[in-house]
């Protein structure tokens, strides 16, 4: 093989890698909106329900921690993904990245899958308690 090869094979690997890298990322800010936007449909559901206070209600509260969370979570993810990404390029082989990537996606997913049971949760008690009420 000659050198030219090689460094074209370098360079798209490299493009390979921030390609997933960015696709990661848009996959981890997407989950953090859709956390975002779901509390405050939440929000909207439960003040046709009942009259309450957003700020001392313990459903709503549980739900807000819980988005957070994920949003401080996803934060950190996008920081590691970002700087797995710079280390492994320095130090290592980009196809490592792939890993990082893959294992940001997937903690992403079962923080959102948490939040969502913690939301559908929150959204039962209230409609039990409108039926008692009822």
């Amino acid at each position: 093989m000659d050198m030219r090869h090689i460094d074209e094979l370098k360079h798209v690997h490299l493009i390979h890698s921030i390609m997933e890298t960015i696709i990661t990322l848009v996959i981890i800010v997407s989950k953090m909106i859709n956390t975002r936007m779901s509390c405050g449909d939440v929000q909207v559901a439960i003040q046709r329900l009942q009259r309450f206070d957003p700020i001392h209600d313990p459903q709503l509260r549980a739900v807000w921690t819980w988005m957070w969370l994920l949003l401080a979570a996803g934060v950190v993810k996008i920081v590691f993904c970002i700087l797995c990404f710079i280390v492994l390029h320095q130090l290592a082989h980009l196809g490592w990245t792939i890993l990082s990537n893959q294992a940001c996606i997937l903690i992403m997913k079962l923080l959102d899958d948490f939040y969502k049971s913690r939301v559908q949760a929150a959204v039962n008690l209230i409609k039990q308690d409108q039926l008692k009420v009822g």
